[in-house]
């Protein structure tokens, strides 16, 4: 919930009002081919981008296993107040 008092509406539409303006749109920007920078720019993005998928992550499970299982017993024991 967002409460305003008189003066911050009052404020506000002045600005808001104040911003207003009757003049025509602003010119669109110009579609400009990418320079050689860029273009070696996204090039240097995309092969780290393909380094990075190609990477395979391998979850050891009996680390997993072995790292939750102090913790598993401290749950059960109730020591956290979280008893099974």
């Amino acid at each position: 919930m967002l409460v305003r008092s008189d003066e911050h509406v009052a404020a506000l539409t002045t600005v808001v009002l104040g911003a207003f303006t009757d003049r025509g749109p602003c010119r669109r920007k110009d579609r400009r081919p990418l320079t050689p920078a860029a273009l070696a720019e996204a090039d240097r993005i995309r092969q780290a981008k393909a380094a990075v998928a190609t990477t395979a992550k391998v979850v050891d499970f009996a680390a997993y296993a072995a790292a939750a299982r102090p913790l598993g017993r401290d749950a059960a024991a109730g020591e956290h107040g979280g008893g099974r």
